[in-house]
């Protein structure tokens, strides 16, 4: 990972941008100067989070709020009144009111799906969008999808039953969800298992959660054109376990460690130390790498 001396100046400008950045209200140009600071700058990111987080717990405590008893009642009546004086400007309010009513159905379909408003999924589409500056190729993909569906997007929050694990992944690959149980810490949960398709690859995904929303994630996804940490990547491994090479990167926050398994490529993403998201790699990996080799796909 590359890392840049930015300069108290320089962090100074982007924290005052950050605001502007969750609200998706900055130019392109700028969005990408953010990101790439961000990126490179572990003091700024930090800020970037909590603030990213003060927002979030505004907009849950504002979807909690009730409408005031009878408001709707009194609206609907104070129009009757005025409806024969003002039918132009009633006509003119319908259609506005429509296409408000069209907009706000949009954005909370988005907001129950995902948990974020519009305007921060663009952000983050933006963020993942600039991590090929960072990383190679394969390693982009287990990065960017512990990001989309682990880190941004809205995952359950209990433990993920059997049953529900069979019926997103089928008999075939529900008993990676075994392995992966089987080699996570004791105060790691389950909370997500499915197929998903992001960015044109289909994934197996995995993410496991504890208590203080530390996430890990196993992202699997078959490998197209001969992709490999080596070749494509320029990645030499940073272990081997039982014949299984692991390569290892780092953004911001959060670490990688990529192994390949036949036709797939594999990834441990999270946010823990770099040791240890390799020290539980070298305890998955062997068996999902056995796993996935009587896989017919």
């Amino acid at each position: 990972m590359r890392v840049i001396d930015f300069g108290e100046a320089s962090c100074r400008r982007i924290r005052d941008y950050l605001d502007s950045y969750l609200s998706g209200e900055l130019l392109v140009e700028t969005n990408l100067e953010v990101q790439r600071h961000l990126q490179s700058c572990p003091a700024c990111c930090q800020e970037f989070r909590e603030a990213a987080e003060i927002r979030r717990s505004l907009r849950d405590a504002a979807r909690r709020e009730q409408t005031p008893a009878g408001l709707q009642a009194r609206i609907h009546a104070g129009i009757r009144r005025d409806r024969k004086s003002r039918r132009r400007l009633l006509v003119g309010m319908s259609i506005a009111a429509s296409v408000l009513v069209a907009i706000s159905v949009g954005w909370i379909a988005t907001i129950r799906i995902s948990g974020h408003a519009p305007h921060e999924l663009m952000a983050q589409e933006m963020y993942i969008s600039s991590l090929p500056e960072f990383v190679g190729a394969v390693t982009f993909l287990g990065f960017a999808d512990h990001l989309h569906c682990g880190v941004y997007w809205k995952i359950l929050q209990h433990d993920i039953h059997d049953a529900e694990i069979l019926d997103e992944l089928g008999t075939e690959l529900a008993p990676l969800a075994g392995i992966f149980r089987e080699e996570l810490p004791d105060d790691y949960e389950i909370r997500l298992a499915h197929r998903c398709k992001y960015r044109g690859r289909t994934y197996i995904h995995f993410v496991a959660r504890r208590e203080d929303d530390k996430l890990v994630s196993l992202v699997l996804t078959e490998r197209v054109d001969g992709e490999s940490f080596r070749v494509t990547d320029g990645l030499l491994p940073v272990s081997e376990v039982l014949g299984a090479e692991i390569f290892g990167s780092s953004i911001v926050g959060y670490h990688l460690a990529g192994f390949e398994a036949g036709r797939y490529v594999g990834f441990v993403v999270s946010d823990l130390s770099g040791d240890g998201n390799l020290a539980l790699a070298q305890a998955i990996v062997p068996e999902v790498r056995a796993f996935m080799s009587g896989v017919e796909g």
